[in-house]
């Protein structure tokens, strides 16, 4: 191996040059006499390796993007009806927490409350956290992801985390609003009546009816 030598302020170029580091510490750097050899050289830094879906699954996303994508799903849904599109709007915010949350929130513990749910299909083990509520409406149970994703073609049944994501997302928050919610519905105006669908109870009603409130109050010429 080549002898080191001590070189103020610089450092090996690799072929016996040298370059300035423009400190005013010393340097030990090797100094070879001819280009050294693969042998010679120190070990490269491996490469940084390209996380997984799994790792980057977004739990969280941004407020404008997500409200931007659900009007977008509603249009490309033929939803043009104020009163309608305000009550989905309403709902998917309450159920988002704003448009910030794509993935429910809780511990893998929590999510046994799902377990073993026939109601929503979840007859096989583990499949109460696996199909946990995602999307902007927080899709649920492994019947939802199935039935959502024979009608997308997207196969979030293999792959749910992709519901997690705002095109998918809001994607999702139609198909089920179309076909869990508006055949049960009669009146868009029934804050009540449409909070029972979505959310099988009354959880957070007074939110939701301030939500409807605010944009019936911001959609309506004045």
């Amino acid at each position: 191996p080549p002898t080191p030598t001590t070189t103020p302020n610089a450092v090996t170029s690799g072929t016996g040059g040298t370059i300035s580091t423009g400190s005013g510490g010393m340097v030990v750097s090797p100094s070879y006499d001819t280009a050294p050899t693969p042998a010679m050289l120190p070990a490269a830094t491996p490469a940084p390796t390209t996380p997984t879906p799994a790792t980057t699954r977004p739990v969280t996303s941004n407020p404008s993007e997500g409200e931007s994508a659900v009007r977008a799903a509603a249009a490309k849904y033929g939803i043009t009806d104020p009163t309608e599109l305000n009550a989905l709007l309403a709902q998917v915010s309450h159920e988002s927490g704003d448009y910030k949350y794509l993935t429910e929130l809780g511990g893998r513990k929590y999510f046994d409350k799902y377990e073993g749910r026939k109601d929503l299909g979840n007859t096989q083990p583990g499949d109460g956290y696996k199909y946990r509520g995602r999307g902007y409406i927080q899709l649920t149970g492994r019947d939802n992801y199935a039935a959502f994703s024979k009608f997308s073609g997207i196969d979030v049944v293999n792959n749910p985390d992709l519901v997690s994501t705002p095109s998918v997302g809001a994607e999702a928050a139609l198909w089920f609003w179309q076909k869990r919610v508006k055949p049960r519905v009669k009146d868009f105006n029934d804050v009540k009546a449409v909070t029972q669908v979505v959310n099988g109870g009354q959880n957070g009603i007074a939110d939701r009816t301030q939500k409807f409130q605010t944009l019936m109050a911001s959609s309506t010429p004045s």
